[in-house]
């Protein structure tokens, strides 16, 4: 994943398997660790797929 402009925002996406909400600060540290930039990406497209009532062809950005 390229996670752009690491500022310590919060992004925060439901998690399947835990069926709670999780919540990850997008941070220079986290985009350097492989597990926690996949993750984080997964994230960002999760919310983007909502926002865009799971259309991929319309996908942006949120």
């Amino acid at each position: 994943m390229q996670l752009e402009s690491p500022s310590g925002e919060e992004i925060r996406a439901y998690n399947y398997k835990t069926g709670q909400i999780d919540t990850e600060y997008i941070t220079m540290d986290e985009a350097c660790d492989i597990i926690k930039n996949i993750k984080i990406g997964c994230m960002i497209f999760q919310n983007s797929l909502n926002y865009n009532n799971g259309n991929v062809f319309s996908y942006t950005v949120t």
